[in-house]
């Protein structure tokens, strides 16, 4: 920490940081239950309004880890911003093929806001809590760090 009046030095430290923290935003806001997500036809995802199988789903999370490029903390990214390497998706009980992962990065317009568009795989049984899970450097989007269990996050599928 520095002084801004003098720039003199009142603490340093050394922080460690993961190369991946992959946490998807909830309509709960409590990282649990239903994932916030838009629809293909950009509507909202809820148990109500489900996505298509075989349509694009936007999901928003953080904890991407590192992209090379993006704009300075605080500021929005500008345009399409992608990580180094796609996540692995897995919706219902299967893994999305990668070729499905159609964008992971950065959300235009957005603050370090995590965008990844997959298609809904056909062969997704429909229902209203289809869980949803995202690993990012093999680290999962649903076992908190400190352990505690896992998190279930859900999207609606028709």
């Amino acid at each position: 920490m520095q002084r801004k009046s003098n720039a003199q030095i009142l603490s340093s430290g050394v922080l460690d940081i993961g190369t991946a923290t992959p946490g998807l935003f909830t309509t709960t806001q409590n990282g649990q239950g239903q994932i916030a997500a838009l629809n293909e036809d950009n509507t909202v995802n809820t148990n109500i309004n489900g996505i298509a199988r075989g349509s694009v789903i936007q999901l928003f999370a953080t904890g991407q880890g590192f992209i090379p490029n993006a704009p300075p903390d605080g500021t929005p990214a500008s345009g399409l911003l992608r990580t180094p390497e796609l996540p692995r998706v897995i919706i219902g009980s299967g893994f999305v093929p990668e070729s499905d992962v159609l964008y992971s990065g950065l959300a235009p317009g957005f603050v370090g806001l995590w965008q990844i568009n997959v298609r809904i795989p056909t062969s997704v049984p429909p229902g209203s809590n289809t869980d949803v899970v995202v690993t990012m450097r093999s680290i999962p989007s649903n076992q908190p760090e400190g352990g505690g269990g896992v998190i279930r996050t859900v999207i609606a599928v028709k």
